[in-house]
């Protein structure tokens, strides 16, 4: 089922302003009843000096007036993350390319890239299952520059395998035995999306991914 979520308080829990704003009104409330009852009390020939709990009361202006600054702080970020799911809520659907190795098998397939900084001697391509077991493994191009893979979804053995989340790993070794820097892309169809921290984040199948690590999209409705 496709979800779009964000990452917001309940309903039912107030928010820090307005957890501030109660407080502050039952602080309010007390001083006032304890400014009358000192009031009704007081000494007819030695009255309270009024600048004494004036200054408190504009000290609790002062405190309301940051308090309503807060809330409004709080309502632009709320429509803020709300803006920036509904900015990427139109990838829900739509096949992306991202920065990563966390490879989405659907429908019996996957599809991959993988870059090599240098030529190789040789390139070992991995793909393990959630729980990190190796569940296929193969030999890859050896030429500097991007190389794409895919995959039928078989183990070693040939056996289909479930569709999910996996992991692709490409090792290079020049001529002297040293590795060399591969990046990964991985692709897929986004299922969802949401928002962390102010972050648009993607979900293909089980892996998540920032909308900062897209490199392509493709509207699988125009085959």
């Amino acid at each position: 089922m496709l979800e779009t979520t964000a990452a917001t308080s309940g309903a039912a829990e107030l928010t820090k302003s307005e957890d501030s704003k109660q407080k502050l009104a039952e602080d309010l409330d007390q001083f006032m009843n304890l400014l009358v009852t000192q009031l009704q009390n007081q000494d007819p020939l030695d009255p309270m000096d009024p600048n004494e709990f004036t200054s408190q009361l504009v000290q609790f202006a002062s405190v309301e007036q940051q308090i309503q600054a807060n809330a409004n702080l709080e309502q632009m970020l709320e429509l803020q993350q709300t803006s920036l799911l509904g900015t990427v809520v139109g990838y829900i659907g739509k096949q992306v390319e991202v920065s990563g190795n966390g490879m989405p098998l659907e429908n019996g397939a996957a599809i991959a890239h993988y870059e090599l900084s240098a030529k190789a001697e040789t390139t070992t391509i991995t793909i393990t299952d959630q729980s990190g077991k190796s569940v296929f493994s193969t030999s890859g191009e050896v030429d500097a520059g991007r190389q794409a893979f895919e995959w039928n979804g078989k183990d070693t053995l040939g056996f289909q395998l479930d569709d999910g989340n996996y992991t692709i790993t490409v090792s290079a070794l020049d001529k002297d035995g040293e590795p060399i820097d591969v990046a990964h892309t991985v692709t897929g169809t986004v299922t969802g999306v949401s928002n962390d921290d102010g972050t648009a984040v993607l979900s293909l199948g089980e892996a998540d991914y920032s909308v900062d690590d897209v490199l392509a999209v493709r509207d699988t409705t125009l085959n």
